[in-house]
């Protein structure tokens, strides 16, 4: 069988050890980097199921509804295409609508009517699958597949030492480190997060900003010596550095659906503070971490200082190690067949 990813990012870890799994699996999996329609990718490639991925920009032309609508057309025409003749539309569906919601009406629109197109859906939680059945009007979930998300603990180099990582970035062995890390996208509320850490009066605190903007916009940050943003992308042999040298995983969504952000802190044994939003209270185990209701962030990060760190992230790093990719290329072999 062979399957191909549309469309496929080369950075993104979640689609890279899936598709390293499916391959150990037995599969032969398409990963084209320059976005082909589906039918041009078919041509290349004759594969047996297409599994769609992050689709915002492939029906999407900005705010120019005429624009947005043919190009929607086309591509649902062309899946309608490949389904006649014997391919198996799959889509993994992470968001309900983009992050940066450019015309979510239009968007949700555009789902309704693909949706119906589809063979099976995945998603990564109940919660998921009730807001996907909902958003979209489904009035059935048959074809909606819950396959959990597996970690990152074997994706990075993990040599690096809890002292290693801090002496690199030069903080003391008793710094408290409060880690945001992933693409500054709006959605992340960064500066939310940072006017409430700046509500924390101890000086042992640290707040690390790791990541890159979309649109290469820099954080406006306050004049704390507390507060560190490295506004870059983050290379694979890096991430790990960053994840050792915290001690608090900090999530400030304003709305998410899947967090692969989340799986990657717990993966690496973190406590974490987030909202009780989509994916997240399913994700997190009990007394994973906290959880905060809105305004209340400052809150929660005064009081995780106080609680069990060391046995929050040791829950975490059990419950996100119970899911590996192997399981998830499993399960996602099934729902292809």
């Amino acid at each position: 069988m062979k399957v191909a990813f549309l469309p496929y990012f080369p950075k993104n870890p979640y689609q890279r050890e899936l598709a390293k799994a499916l391959g150990r699996a037995g599969l032969s999996v398409a990963l084209p980097e320059d976005r082909p329609s589906p039918l041009e990718l078919f041509r290349r490639e004759r594969f047996d199921v297409l599994h769609l991925h992050w689709l915002h920009d492939l029906v999407l032309a900005g705010a120019r509804r005429r624009r947005t609508a043919k190009k929607a057309s086309r591509f649902l025409g062309e899946l309608l295409l490949l389904k006649a003749l014997g391919t198996k539309l799959v889509w993994t569906i992470h968001n309900i609508v983009e992050h940066e919601r450019r015309d979510p009406e239009a968007e949700l629109l555009i789902y309704r009517v693909l949706t119906r197109a589809l063979d099976t859906i995945i998603v990564h939680c109940d919660r998921a699958a009730e807001e996907v059945a909902r958003q979209y009007r489904l009035s059935a979930r048959q074809k909606i597949r819950i396959i959990r998300h597996g970690h990152y603990r074997d994706a990075y180099e993990s040599t690096w030492t809890r002292a290693q990582a801090r002496d690199r970035l030069g903080y003391s062995p008793s710094d408290l480190v409060f880690l945001h890390f992933g693409q500054l996208r709006p959605y992340k509320e960064v500066p939310r997060l940072v006017e409430a850490f700046g509500r924390l009066s101890r000086k042992d605190v640290r707040l690390l900003l790791v990541g890159s903007s979309p649109k290469g916009e820099r954080l406006v940050l306050p004049k704390d010596d507390r507060i560190r943003a490295i506004e870059t992308f983050v290379p694979d042999e890096d991430v790990a550095m960053y994840l050792r040298a915290a001690d608090i995983a900090v999530l400030p969504f304003a709305r998410v659906l899947t967090s692969g952000s989340l799986v990657l802190a717990m993966s690496f044994g973190l406590p974490v503070i987030a909202p009780r939003i989509g994916c997240l209270p399913e994700t997190i185990p009990p007394e994973g971490g906290l959880f905060y209701e809105d305004g209340e962030l400052a809150s929660a990060m005064a009081k995780i200082l106080d609680a069990d760190r060391s046995a929050m992230g040791e829950r975490n790093r059990v419950a996100a190690l119970a899911v590996s990719f192997e399981d998830m290329a499993q399960e996602t072999l099934a729902a292809y067949s």
